[in-house]
C-alpha cells in the first residue's frame, strides 16, 4: 500500500512508476480523489475547531441567543461535511485499495512478457528417461483422484490417496524440518481470517470475488497464509526494546519509498 504523503507530495514520481507497472490503472482519478479527501479533513477539521472555540465562548457568559443560533449552524455544517466525507472516502478507498504497489524503479515496464532473467543458479538436471506429466503418472500409480474431488466438491479439487497422500505429508514435513534448522518458527493460523485480515494483505476489494465467505459469521476462508502471517501482530504498538536489533549490513537493504 502506497504511503498517502508520498501520493500527495509526489504525484508525477507516483504516477510515473504505477504507469509503468499498470497502465489501466486509473492513478489520476485516485490522485484528484486523494486531494479531494484530505482537504475536505482540514476542512471539517477547521469546523471543529470552531465549534469547540464556540463551546468555550458559551461556557464562560450566560445565555446567549447569537452565540446558540451560530452554533446550531455550525452544527448542521459539520454533519453534512461529515457525511459527504464518508461519501467520497468509500470511493477513495475502494480504488486506493485496489492500486498496485510502486515497483522499483529498475523493473521493466510492461507484464511477464517484459521480465528479464537476472540471475541463474546451477544446472538444469538432464534426465536419462523421459519425464512424464503428473496425469499421465497418476495413471499408472493412482496418487490422486480428480473425478471425486469433483464430485463431492467441484471442478480444480483433488481427492488425494494411498501414497499421494502420504506423499503430501512427506513434504509438509520435510519443509518443516528444513525451514526450522534455518531460524523459521513454526506457527499453524486459523483457517478461517475477518475482511480486516484480507484487507491488510492486500487481497480485499481486489480479490474479493475469488474468496470463500461464511456470510452468517463475516470470515472468509483464508488464500493464502501470507494474510495470517501480516495479520499477527496487526493493531499491535511494539516497544523498541522489544525489535530484532539489525545487523549492520541489513539497514541498507531498507527501501525508501520517498527517494527520487
Amino acid at each position: 500500500m502506497i504511503d498517502r504523503a508520498l501520493l500527495r507530495e509526489r504525484p508525477d514520481y507516483c504516477k510515473q512508476l504505477i504507469n509503468k507497472k499498470d497502465p489501466s490503472f486509473p492513478i489520476d482519478r485516485l490522485l484528484v480523489l486523494e486531494h479531494d479527501v484530505y482537504e475536505r479533513v482540514r476542512d471539517i477539521e477547521r469546523l471543529r475547531h470552531e465549534k469547540n472555540i464556540l463551546a468555550q465562548r458559551g461556557a464562560q457568559m450566560r445565555t446567549d441567543e447569537a452565540l446558540r443560533k451560530q452554533a446550531r449552524a455550525l452544527h448542521d455544517q459539520l454533519a453534512v461535511k461529515e457525511t459527504e466525507l464518508k461519501e467520497i472516502e468509500a470511493i477513495f478507498y475502494d480504488l486506493y485499495l485496489r492500486c498496485p504497489n510502486l515497483p522499483d524503479e529498475d523493473v521493466p515496464a510492461g507484464g511477464k512478457e517484459a521480465n528479464a532473467i537476472v540471475k541463474t543458479w546451477g544446472e538444469k538436471p538432464v534426465f536419462s528417461f523421459e519425464p512424464q506429466h503428473h496425469v499421465a503418472l497418476n495413471e499408472k500409480l493412482g496418487f490422486f483422484d480428480f473425478q471425486a474431488g469433483a464430485r463431492m466438491t467441484g471442478s480444480q479439487f483433488v481427492f488425494y490417496k494411498n501414497q499421494g497422500a502420504k506423499l503430501i505429508y512427506a513434504l509438509g514435513l520435510y519443509m518443516m524440518r528444513h525451514n526450522q534448522k534455518y531460524g523459521y518458527e513454526l506457527v499453524l493460523p486459523p483457517y478461517l481470517v475477518n475482511e480486516a485480515a484480507l484487507v491488510g494483505a492486500s487481497n480485499f476489494p481486489r480479490f474479493r470475488d475469488a474468496v470463500y465467505e461464511i456470510k452468517d459469521d463475516n470470515l472468509f476462508l483464508t488464500p493464502t497464509a501470507e494474510v495470517n502471517l501480516t495479520s499477527l501482530y496487526r493493531d499491535h504498538i511494539f516497544l523498541h526494546a522489544a525489535l530484532p536489533s539489525l545487523s549492520p549490513i541489513e539497514p541498507s537493504l531498507l527501501y525508501n519509498m520517498a527517494s527520487p
